[in-house]
C-alpha cells in the first residue's frame, strides 16, 4: 500500500498545499493545483533517476503538470481580479477558522492529493512506467480531454458573462452541462485512475478508490453548491430557469438537472445587489 518513497509524494503535497494557511480557502483551490503540479514533476524526475523512464509516462506526468500549475495560475489571476468586498469576505471567514482547523484542512486535503494521484505513483513505485495497454490510452485521453473542457469551459464562461453579466453561460459548451468545467476535472481523474488499473496491486487499490471517490463528491458537491448559488440570483429569470430545465448540471446527457430543491427563490434586490461571479 505504502511502497518505497510514498513519503516524498506526500512531502511535496504537505509543502505545496501549505499556501492555504495564507487563505484557507487556498488549500482546496490554488494548493491544490500546486500540488497536483508538483507531485507530477517530483513523479517524473523519479522515473528518470530510477531509470525507469518512459514515453507514456511522461506524457501522463506532463499533462498533469498543465492541469495542476495552469489550474493554480488561473485561479491566482481570478484572486486577483477580485473584488475588494469579495477579499474582505474571505479574509473575515479566514479569521473564523481555528489554527487546529486549519492543520486539520491542510493535513486532510494533503492526504487527498496523495490518494488521488496513486494511480500514478503506484506505476513508477511497482516498476511498470513501460507496461502499457488499452488502459493506459484511454486514462492519458481522458485527462487530455478533460483539460481541453476547463480550458474551453473557462474562455466561453468569460466571454458570455462579459456579454451578459446579468446570467451565468448557457451557450456553446454549457449547453451540455451546466458545470462544464467541474465535469472536465471529473475526466481528468477518471483517467488518473483507469491509468492504474494493470499497475495498481493488492491494497493499492484502496487509496486509489478513496482518491476517486474523494474527487467525485467534492465535484458533486460543488456543483450543488453553484445551483444553489444561481437558483438564488437568477431564480427569477425565465431564460434561465427554460435553461435549468433542459441541461444537466453536471454530467452531459444524463438526465439529472438538479442536485438542490427548486422552490421559489426570494427576490434579491437588485439595486442594491449584483449578482455573482459564479463558480460553474
Amino acid at each position: 500500500m505504502f511502497p518505497a518513497q510514498w513519503w516524498i509524494i506526500l512531502l511535496v503535497a504537505l509543502v505545496l498545499n501549505s499556501v492555504g494557511f495564507k487563505k484557507y480557502v487556498w488549500f482546496m483551490t490554488i494548493g491544490y493545483g500546486l500540488s497536483i503540479g508538483g507531485i507530477s514533476l517530483c513523479l517524473l524526475v523519479m522515473s528518470i533517476t530510477k531509470n525507469q523512464f518512459s514515453g507514456w509516462y511522461l506524457a501522463l506526468c506532463l499533462l498533469l503538470m498543465i492541469y495542476g500549475f495552469r489550474l493554480a495560475c488561473v485561479l491566482l489571476l481570478r484572486e486577483k481580479r477580485s473584488t475588494p468586498e469579495k477579499k474582505k469576505n474571505v479574509g473575515n471567514a479566514s479569521k473564523s477558522v481555528s489554527v487546529t482547523g486549519l492543520i486539520t484542512m491542510w493535513l486532510l486535503d494533503s492526504v487527498a492529493f496523495f490518494a488521488m494521484m496513486s494511480p500514478v505513483f503506484y506505476r513508477l513505485a511497482n516498476g511498470k512506467t513501460g507496461v502499457n495497454g488499452a488502459d493506459t490510452y484511454i486514462g492519458i485521453t481522458f485527462v487530455a480531454l478533460g483539460i481541453v473542457i476547463e480550458v474551453i469551459s473557462e474562455y466561453q464562461k468569460y466571454v458570455q458573462k462579459h456579454e451578459n453579466p446579468g446570467l451565468p453561460a448557457m451557450r456553446g459548451i454549457y449547453r451540455y452541462s451546466r458545470c462544464p468545467d467541474y465535469f472536465g476535472e471529473i475526466l481528468v481523474w477518471t483517467g488518473v485512475f483507469v491509468s492504474g488499473l494493470k499497475t495498481n496491486q493488492g491494497a493499492q487499490w484502496l487509496i486509489a478508490l478513496i482518491g476517486y471517490a474523494s474527487i467525485i463528491y467534492l465535484m458533486a458537491n460543488g456543483a450543488k453548491r453553484i445551483e444553489a448559488q444561481q437558483l438564488r440570483y437568477f431564480g427569477n429569470d425565465s431564460r434561465y430557469m427554460e435553461y435549468v430545465s433542459k441541461t444537466p448540471v453536471l454530467i452531459p446527457f444524463l438526465p439529472v438537472y438538479h442536485l438542490v430543491k427548486t422552490e421559489k427563490p426570494e427576490k434579491k434586490n437588485l439595486k442594491t445587489e449584483k449578482s455573482p461571479e459564479t463558480e460553474g
